[in-house]
Formats: C-alpha cells, structure tokens, sequence
C-alpha cells in the first residue's frame, strides 16, 4: 500500500479544489446617460434561450428530474424604455426558474462590452418561475446543489443564458421607437388560491384582503377554504405600447402574480408551464389583429403563498388555466384603457448585506440572521406540493425552542427534535453549512410615468408584498407594481406573523423572521430617496463563487425509451378527459450532435406541419396561427445519443376542433440546419 505525506494530501486537495471549482468574475462600467430624443421610446424583442436537452430542471429540487426535450420554447423577452432626457433602463421577463445575481451582472457586462449605454442599475431582470427550465447556472452554491436533483454549476449553461439575454436587450434597445404607453388594470377569478390560508389568517391585516376581495368569485376544484380564493392578489396589469405615429402595438407586459406551476415535478420536458400558455394564445391573439411580430412579456409578483387552481398536475390543466389567464389578458387590452400624456423615468438601485441587520420594528430592536438556515417545512414541500418526505417526519408546524436569529425554526436535520450527542450535532451541523445562499441583496424601484415598479429578490408572500406596494404607494403616487423574482434569488420571504407557524413559506425564509421587514423598510428608503442623485461614476468589480463544476451533456438524457411517449403521460393527454393518448401524428429522425452556442438562432430542431393543397405543399396554419413549434402543440423529445448521432422523436397534439381530414406532413429543421420530411399522414 503507497503511503502519502501530508504534503502529497494537501497538494492533492488543492488540485482538486482548484480543477472543480470555478469563479465569476468581472467589471461593471457605471451608469451613462443616452442621447436625449424628441419624446419616449421603447424597443422590445424576444430571444429563444430554449437549451439543448440533458440538462436537470430547477425548482423542484429532488423530486424534479431532466429535461429530455420541450414542449412550449423557453424565451428571454426585453422591454427597453428611454425618455426625451436620455433616462432608461429595461425590463427582462425570463423563462428560468429563478436569476441569480451573478447572472444578472454578466449580463450587464455583455449589453456593456457592445456599447450600450445601459449598467448593471438600470436592468431589472426577471424569473417567470417555471420549474422546467434547466437548473444549475446559479452563482449561489445552494441552489447549485439543491434546486435541482443533480449537483453542480455548469460554466457552459451560464455563459449561454447570460449571452442570449444579453443578446435580447441589445435587440430590444437597437429596435427602440417613439411610442405611446397605456395601461389597465383589472381583477383576475377562479386562476389562483392560498396554499397556506393558516399562515396567511395569523396577519394583523389579513381581513382587509379578504374584505377587498370578497366580491370575487369563487371556483373551487380541490378541498381548500373559500377564503383560500380571496387570500390572494387578484390585480392583472396590462400595459400596452404603441408606435407613437402609427399606433400599431410594439409590445405587451403584464404583471400578475402567482407561483405559476401546474405541471407536476416529473414532466420530462422544459416549457414554461402557465405563463407560457398565457403569453402564447396573447401573441396569437394580437397576431390575429395584425402584429406581425407580437411579443407579451409576463412579469411575476409576490407569489410567495399562491398556486394556480389546479385540480391535476398535467398539460389539461395548464391549458385550462393558461387560457383563462390569457382571456384576462386580451380583456385588459380591449377594455378602455389609462393612456399617459407625460413619461419620464427614473429609477434608484441599491445592493444590501442582508446577513446580520439591525433595525427598528415597533420600537424594538429587530435583526436578520447572520446564519441562514431552512426549516423542516421545506424539506417536506408546500401544502399543495408534498415531497415524498412529507409522509414521514418533514411537516409543518414544527418548530424548534426560539432562538433570538431564527425564531421558532427548527433546522430539517432534527425533525424529531432529539437531544443528539456532540458527534452527531457535528455532522448535522456539517450537512447545514452546505445551505449558503446569497448575501447581497440588490433591490429597485423602477418609475415609468404614473407606474412604479418594485423589484423583489426572491419569493413575497402576498401580504408582505402588499404591505411594501401600500408604503411606497404613501411615498410615490400612481400605481405601484411588484416584480417578484427580480436580480437575484433568495428564496423565501414572509410576515414575522406568517413565520411563527413555521409552514412551507416561513420554513423557506433563509434569513430569520425579520427578514421581510427588513426588505420592506429598506424598500421604502430606496423610496424616498428616488428624486436623489446616486449614480456610479467608477467601474465595479463583481465576484462569485458558485460552487463545484458539472458539464451536463445529451447523454445525461438516459437509455431510449421502449415508447416515443414514455415518461410523458400527463403531457401527451386528451384535453377533454384527461386520458393519456397513444394515437397521435409523430415522426422519428436521426440528426448531427450539437454544443450549447449562444451565437445560434437555436440550439434545438425547429418542427412545423405542411399541408398539401392543389397539388403543392405550404406551411399549415390553423385557426389563422401557424402549427409549429413555437406554439402549444408539439412535444419534441431526444430518444438516443450514439457516437456523433442523436435520435429525435416529435409529436404533434393534434387540437381537437380539426373534424376534416386533412392532407399532412411535418416539416424538420434539422441540427445542421439540414430540412427534413415526414411520411404523409391524415388529421383524425
């Protein structure tokens, strides 16, 4: 047996530290004022970010599982604004899981490195939340190891996000044009619930909501309170660009807040689950109109406590709920509209420590945590989202003796509470030190004209959102909006009163019971402070340490499935009944193998239909949209990876209301872009 020195030990540690690990790191030029123009302008563009599969989804962590295709494309959707004295920032709505601060600053780099005169301060990027985009790109070693089933950061992953986004604004600020803004506002019914009503009913002000919303109705499809249905933010907001001279519409956002996954944690495919249904029937909706290229950019909220009003976690549901969603929204449009006359813009950005701080809470002395932790909650999953481990000891309501940091949380690796020998605490205590999630904090607020955007870097309960929108509302008049998930993730926050029951939520809040206060007064600061000068003038380093290396790749896809919809029954499904289909249109291909490139229009095949009509073939359109796969109708799935060969297996969800038979093929860009051709087939 060969023996080692210590010095062999040590060198040998280093090595692997050193080849395993990696650094984030760069500069951030300070802020620059653009060219002042004659009136408002806003450039909008939408960037497909859709990676390659083999990658494990985020969210979900354990229980998730690998994307092996797609079904709705993943996008990065820019709205940049620029008023008549050279003021602007933008807006970016992201079909990730979440966006790390780090992410957020390469980003800002990038949109620098190509002239444009916008800094890290001036950009609000933004998660949707789907829970099936890929993980492991975070800069926070946390997440890098428990936001997705599989460990580890992947450079390649981050470096083709943060270049596609960064793509996208630069787009979105070269395709700017003078443009008029409108907006409305309106109450949303039957989409969304409370998961955590008992939490929420412990808030001092928790029977203002429920008496603002008690008019609406209600549309209960699971065993929850009708005051489950209330306990919500039900506020839809549209905003509608136009060009200033034609009218012709630019862009749509709107903000509507809800924890939006339907679609339960073994679907095997990225989508953006219900925001991407709701953004895509929009787009259609207002292609139909004439928008050539239409693009609804879907921004989140303080979603914190709230789910959609599922009854099953599957494609029926999301398509039930995304059409509802979207229904409100072309609602909003069409209704009359608040059209501003005067738009200026502004915007204060300020980055905080949030580990360790001190302040005055109803004249006492209140800290955050200096050591972050989770609670046992969180391993046992929200109320309406159990893990496995719920079943056994990982439950609400289990708290710990009091502690002046973490309140009545009692860390997940003690569920049962036992006094434990000093080896044991050691290794426990060991296991906790692996959750270090970020530290600094940046937060926003964001003015165009009368609406006032507030940033939040994570997950809001609904009345700790509404309790920072009613403050800053008292500061700044007009409308004021939450961004939920914006410039960095950590985590959870609650109400001090929501985190004494110790459910999912308050188990989740990394940094003690204060934390969300704490967010709240300095929200409010940044507030006041918005007619004060605070621009950068000096470059900014940045750094971050994101934990071990992985390199996903398309084996990690697994062996061939014995079927083409194996894996996928609660997406290939008859939306009428529920059943899974196995009769469907489909076709098999063998193509090239490809890297993740951000310099590619799209790293993934691009599937449409043909119809043979007179005797020629053209592209298929049905109820006026074309039938690709941009749309909500294909799941496109990686079967096979074999030397420099993979094998493609795509499906189209033929729509129900096709009653003639038509004359089809479908239509295969290939890797290499190389097109294709299926057999013919015949709809029904």
């Amino acid at each position: 047996m060969r023996k080692f020195s210590i010095f062999n030990i040590v060198a040998t540690c280093l090595l692997f530290v050193s080849g395993c690990y990696t650094k984030i790191h760069g500069i951030l030029p300070p802020p620059k004022t653009s060219s002042k123009q004659e009136q408002f302008a806003i450039g909008a563009s939408k960037v497909d970010i859709t990676p390659l599969p083999g990658i494990a989804m985020g969210g979900y962590s354990i229980v998730g599982t690998t994307g092996r295709g797609y079904w709705t494309r993943l996008y990065a959707k820019s709205l940049y604004f620029c008023d008549s004295k050279g003021q602007s920032f933008v807006m970016v709505s992201c079909d990730l899981w979440s966006v790390s601060g780090g992410l957020a600053d390469r980003v800002a780099e990038l949109v620098a490195l190509q002239g444009k005169h916008l800094s890290r301060e001036q950009i609000v990027l933004a998660a949707t939340h789907t829970h099936h985009s890929p993980g492991n790109f975070s800069t926070s070693p946390m997440y890098n190891e428990f936001a997705s089933y599989r460990k580890g950061f992947d450079q390649s992953l981050f470096d083709f996000f943060a270049q596609k986004i960064a793509d996208s604004i630069v787009l979105a600020i070269d395709n700017s044009q003078p443009a008029t803004v409108e907006f409305s506002v309106k109450k949303v019914a039957k989409v969304v619930r409370n998961r955590s009503l008992q939490a929420f009913l412990l808030n001092v002000d928790s029977h203002e909501i429920l008496q603002e919303n008690a008019e609406l109705p209600l549309e209960k499809v699971l065993d929850f309170d009708d005051d489950a249905y209330r306990a919500v933010d039900p506020n839809l907001t549209m905003v509608h660009f136009r060009n200033a001279k034609t009218k012709n519409t630019i862009a749509v956002s709107g903000f509507f807040a809800v924890h939006p996954t339907v679609m339960g944690a073994k679907t095997e495919v990225y989508h953006a689950d219900l925001y991407g249904v709701a953004t895509t029937l929009t787009e259609q909706y207002l292609q139909k109109q004439g928008v050539k290229t239409p693009i609804v950019a879907l921004f989140n909220g303080a979603e914190g406590d709230i789910s959609p009003n599922w009854s099953a976690r599957d494609r029926r549901n999301t398509m039930y709920l995304g059409k509802k969603l979207a229904k409100e929204m072309i609602s909003a449009l069409q209704q009359p509209q608040q059209q501003m006359k005067y738009i200026e813009l502004s915007y204060r950005f300020e980055n905080i420590n949030l580990a360790k701080r001190c302040f005055e809470l109803k004249n006492i002395e209140r800290c955050t945590a200096e050591r972050p932790s989770v609670g046992v909650a969180t391993v046992g999953g929200a109320t309406d989202g159990r893990s496995r481990l719920h079943s056994f000891l990982w439950r609400e309501q289990v708290k710990g003796t009091r502690s002046s940091e973490q309140g009545t949380k009692q860390p997940p690796n003690n569920p049962l509470r036992m006094e434990l020998p000093f080896l044991a605490r050691f290794v426990l205590d060991s296991l906790m030190g692996q959750i270090v999630p970020p530290k600094n904090c940046p937060l926003g607020i964001y003015r165009l004209g009368s609406l006032t955007f507030v940033t939040m870097p994570g997950e809001f309960t609904t009345t700790l959102g509404r309790r920072i929108r009613n403050e800053i509302a008292n500061i700044i008049p007009g409308e004021t909006i939450s961004i939920g998930l914006a410039n960095e993730y950590i985590s959870y926050f609650t109400t001090p009163e929501e985190y004494e029951i110790q459910f999912y939520e308050g188990a989740s809040t990394l940094y003690g019971p204060f934390s969300g206060a704490f967010i709240r007064k300095e929200l409010v600061n940044i507030a006041k402070k918005m007619s004060m000068d605070n621009v950068r003038t000096k470059n900014k380093p940045y750094s971050y340490y994101p934990g071990p290396k992985r390199i996903f790749s398309l084996e990690d896809i697994g062996s061939e499935p014995y079927l083409l919809d194996d894996g996928l029954s609660n997406l290939v499904q008859d939306l009428e009944t529920g059943k899974p289909v196995r009769s469907y249109p489909h076709f098999v291909w063998h193509d090239s193998i490809s890297q993740l490139d951000p310099s590619l229009e799209h790293n993934i095949p691009h599937i449409s239909l043909q119809i043979k009509k007179n005797d020629s073939w053209q592209n298929f359109e049905y109820q006026g949209v074309a039938e690709n796969d941009r749309g909500l109708n294909f799941v496109t799935v990686l079967l096979r990876v074999t030397d420099n060969k993979s094998k493609w297996g795509t499906i189209w969800l033929q729509p129900s209301k096709i009653e003639e038979e038509l004359i089809l093929r479908f239509c295969i860009q290939k890797l290499g872009k190389e097109v294709i051709y299926s057999p013919i087939f015949k709809s029904n």
